[in-house]
């Protein structure tokens, strides 16, 4: 936390506090000095994960790059059966075009990505064995087409959401000392001049020992400046 103090204040300090105008002989007007103060406030929430994300790496490495595109498998329609027959039910399956590597060494590469709800993985011991089950299995369909399985991404269904009240929770935490400081100089918070916010990070709260994501919590890290008019 930093607290910035205009240099305005540094000059109204030998100053006095309100300037007398007089405009004609009976009409005065008080002009009070003021001053502004920045803080940078950061704001951290939390929510369970709606998805788990798994993706699947498939390379294809012929000494033609013709015959390694020609390849194409698996396709969506195998993955799919696949995933019938272990009793698996995605939330979605994504099969992504193939991306040329290597013209060179004719190496092509294809990319799936498999989501699963994680409602039936939220709740304590068996939640968590139940989700080690799913990814035993996601690691073993991997094995079975040839191709290679990434680790699993917690996702939510509106990240928007979340980083919106994260912005919230350190707007509110740059407020807080911000009135202090400003009750500290005799004045108050008349107004907000400007606000700045700044990085978005996922999944790193500050000061937390816990490794982010559980598979029960996701969090969202938020910083914002904000620059506060005082008056006095």
């Amino acid at each position: 936390m930093s607290v910035y103090l205009d240099r305005r204040f540094w000059m109204a300090a030998v100053a006095l506090f309100f300037v007398s105008v007089v405009h004609g002989q009976d009409e005065v007007v008080e002009v009070p000095l003021y001053t502004t103060i920045e803080n940078t406030g950061v704001g951290t929430v939390y929510a369970p994960p709606t998805y788990v994300s798994f993706w699947l790496k498939f390379t294809y490495a012929e000494a033609d790059l013709q015959k390694s595109l020609s390849i194409g498998t698996p396709t969506e329609s195998d993955l799919r059966a696949y995933l019938v027959a272990q009793e698996l039910r995605p939330s979605s399956v994504a099969v992504y075009p193939l991306h040329v590597v290597s013209m060179k060494e004719g190496i092509g590469i294809r990319r799936v990505e498999i989501r699963f709800s994680m409602a039936g993985f939220l709740g304590g011991e068996s939640g968590a064995t139940s989700f080690g089950g799913l990814c035993e299995k996601v690691k073993a369909m991997g094995v079975h087409f040839s191709g290679e399985t990434g680790e699993p991404e917690m996702l939510v269904e509106d990240p928007d959401l979340l980083i919106q009240q994260a912005v919230q929770e350190a707007t509110k935490n740059a407020y807080k000392a911000a009135q202090g400081v400003a009750l500290a100089l005799g004045g108050v918070i008349s107004d907000v001049a400007e606000v700045r916010i700044g990085d978005v990070v996922w999944n790193d709260p500050p000061d937390m020992p816990v490794e982010f994501p559980t598979i029960e919590t996701v969090a969202c890290t938020v910083s914002v400046t904000v620059t506060y008019s005082v008056a006095y």
